[in-house]
């Protein structure tokens, strides 16, 4: 951050390895035993998709407009007005797409699900991800981390700004991840068709004679194209203490809407709604947090921790999804943040700047 009029710059590398399994509901009652009309069903909604990316990007921001009018008590609606912009540069490794559609009958006396299925699949694999045998002496371990062959390249780039209105309002709007990446190495286009036979739980024989079962169509080897994993972001967040007099301490809440504009692996066409909270109510006191998010996908998760800022570290621990803490499910999680301040000074209007 060289000043307020040149703007702020930011670089950071990111890598992305997720991924996502849609199963039809029909195939979930009959592996937890719920209760299955007898006939015949057809489904389309059976999708697996993965992928690892790695993200160079590079980061430009500043104020767009101050009203100077608020150092003379007079301030107005807007506040200020800031934007941002950020390039992106991705190296990709591996990718996996696969859908299925199926028409299938279920057996009430025997609760087996069985018939005849269609799948089409599309990969793209680095070429060091290959399995390395280390019983053959001509064979060399794949490189290290960073020095992997990336089987295909992107570009996109974020979109941004935000309004400080008086009284403690600010919203932000945001699109990311605009752009596409280009698929090439060990790239593949597959058909498959194959039987399905699911009684009961499924263990480790049901899938081997489903994969048994499976018969290779077609197969070709091509490049393709995927788009990033755009999504259009909005928040909305409140500072309590600069909307009401003489409240006891400080309360920041957030509320966010995104909305993935594309099914890839880390993003979805389902909306998601999400509020948070951070409370301080005196300097030496600790820091209470917690948030809430859902989408109409029925996931549902909430969490509530602690901070506490010292001269030199920043620290946070919190609980990642309360409600399994609550309800003694098989799952508990905690997280800790700690964020170290290598160097502290004082901006014009002699307010301390850390980084």
């Amino acid at each position: 951050h060289p000043s307020e009029q040149i703007g702020s710059f930011a670089f950071s590398m990111s890598d992305y390895l997720t991924g996502y399994l849609n199963i039809p509901v029909v195939v979930l009652d009959v592996n937890y035993g719920a209760e299955i009309p007898e006939g015949n069903f057809t489904f389309d909604d059976f999708e697996f998709k993965a992928w690892w990316i790695r993200s160079y990007a590079l980061s430009y921001s500043r104020y767009l407009y101050k009203d100077q009018s608020i150092y003379r008590g007079r301030r107005g609606l807007i506040e200020s007005i800031s934007a941002g912009i950020t390039a992106k540069y991705a190296l990709t490794y591996a990718y996996s797409d696969i859908k299925l559609s199926a028409d299938a009958h279920y057996s009430d006396s025997t609760r087996t699900l069985s018939g005849s299925y269609q799948a089409h699949a599309i990969h793209s694999f680095s070429e060091d991800l290959g399995i390395w045998n280390t019983f053959d002496k001509d064979n060399n371990p794949p490189p290290g981390f960073m020095r992997l062959k990336p089987s295909g390249k992107g570009f996109g780039f974020d979109l941004g700004g935000a309004a400080k209105l008086k009284n403690g309002w600010t919203i932000g709007l945001a699109i990311t991840d605009m752009g596409m990446i280009k698929w090439k190495g060990r790239s593949k286009k597959s058909d498959f068709n194959g039987y399905i036979d699911i009684s009961g739980a499924i263990d480790y024989e049901t899938i081997d004679s489903i994969a048994s079962g499976i018969s290779l169509v077609k197969e070709e080897t091509d490049e393709f194209t995927t788009p990033m994993p755009t999504a259009l972001r909005l928040g909305v967040a409140l500072q309590f203490d600069e909307m009401i007099k003489r409240f006891p301490g400080k309360l920041l809440m957030g509320i966010d809407y995104n909305q993935g504009l594309n099914n890839q692996p880390s993003n979805y066409t389902e909306p998601r709604f999400s509020i948070g909270f951070e409370y301080h109510y005196k300097r030496t006191w600790p820091i209470l947090i917690g948030g809430y998010t859902a989408d109409l996908l029925g996931i549902n998760r909430a969490a509530i921790g602690f901070g506490y800022k010292t001269w030199l570290v920043d620290v946070y621990i919190s609980t990642i999804d309360i409600f399994d803490v609550l309800s003694g499910g098989e799952r508990s999680s905690l997280s800790a943040v700690a964020r170290w301040k290598i160097s502290c000074g004082r901006a014009k209007n002699n307010v301390p700047e850390c980084y």
